[in-house]
């Protein structure tokens, strides 16, 4: 498989608390060895001409752990980790916004917030790492081996224009857990293929009854299954960085709950569409979506795995 001719970055979201899930989402064992979903990311990544990995993880955890079972492509692979902390990028507070009283809020939560700033944020702080075309998904998901090829090449044939963006666009259908409840980034889409807006809908589940999805949040109403959906398989140029931070201190100024309010990715995309400063390119994919949302998710995932394997398509992770 020939790779791509230009350096591609790969950004993997692993700092998140896995509430519902009980337990460290990013190093739970899918693999007929003991693999963690990331690892299969990282080899079809790599299969794709992917050459830098940048982890995003929480103060408490062991990145020793994620670089020892990358080993073996040695020289091949630049692994990097960047912390998620809660003081980054939050320097810069608006005047208005001390006035209001707010500030003192945001240092209480510096002590007292528990979880993360979002994943818009856990991208933000990867700003330092980045310098060229890279894609950024969540360490507990699968997404499928050719997504990785076609959004890269994407990239690199659209760098000139710093407006570029893509997605990885998945069937609502193919995105649930049996398990319970999830969220989803819900797509309109232009008869270009250009993302029109995203929002983020919570508690998607299958209808026991009509075998349909169903947006439990509020009143029940039904949701098509063939409904494009984002599962956080992003690709952007290195001037996202700046709307990002334009976006995060915004978010600051403007939200009121500074314990539980979080600054996500697809936010952060739909106003950049909306205003101009991005054109989202989405590719509706018919690769399959595996992730780890509830523990109870983990034999479906390690018996996909598994039939994977079996095929020989991953029969030397952690080699280039």
């Amino acid at each position: 498989m020939s790779r791509l001719n230009t350096q591609l970055s790969l950004v993997i979201l692993a700092a998140g608390m896995g509430a519902r899930f009980g337990g460290n989402k990013p190093l739970a064992a899918v693999g007929p060895e003991g693999q963690s979903l990331f690892e299969y990311s990282v080899h079809d990544a790599v299969s794709a001409g992917f050459n830098h990995i940048v982890f995003v993880v929480s103060d408490h955890q062991d990145t020793a752990e994620f670089s020892s079972r990358l080993q073996g492509y040695g020289s091949a692979l630049k692994v990097e980790f960047v912390v998620q902390s809660l003081t980054a990028y939050t320097t810069h507070i608006d005047q208005s916004h001390k006035a209001a009283g707010k500030a003192h809020c945001i240092d209480t939560s510096f002590t007292v917030r528990a979880k993360p700033w979002g994943t818009a944020h856990a991208l933000l702080v990867c700003r330092e790492y980045i310098n060229n075309p890279f894609v950024v998904i969540n360490a507990d998901d699968y997404h499928g081996r050719g997504n990785y090829r076609v959004i890269g090449r994407y990239l690199i044939e659209h760098q000139h224009n710093p407006k570029t963006c893509v997605l990885a666009g998945y069937r609502l259908q193919n995105t649930l857990s049996r398990s319970g409840g999830v969220n989803r980034g819900i797509c309109e889409i232009d008869f270009n293929g250009y993302l029109k807006s995203i929002h983020e809908v919570s508690n998607i589940s299958r209808d026991q009854l009509y075998g349909s999805p169903v947006d439990c949040t509020s009143v029940k109403r039904p949701i098509s299954k063939d409904t494009i959906v984002s599962m956080t398989f992003w690709g952007f140029l290195p001037s996202v960085f700046n709307l990002l931070d334009n976006e995060f201190q915004n978010f600051l100024n403007d939200t009121d709950d500074f314990l539980e309010d979080e600054f996500y990715i697809p936010d952060t995309v739909n106003k950049g569409v909306k205003s101009g400063l991005l054109e989202a390119m989405v590719f509706e994919t018919s690769e399959v979506w595996k992730g780890l949302t509830y523990a109870e998710d983990l034999p479906t995932v390690r018996d996909y795995i598994t039939k994977l394997s079996e095929t020989g398509l991953y029969s030397n992770i952690g080699a280039s």
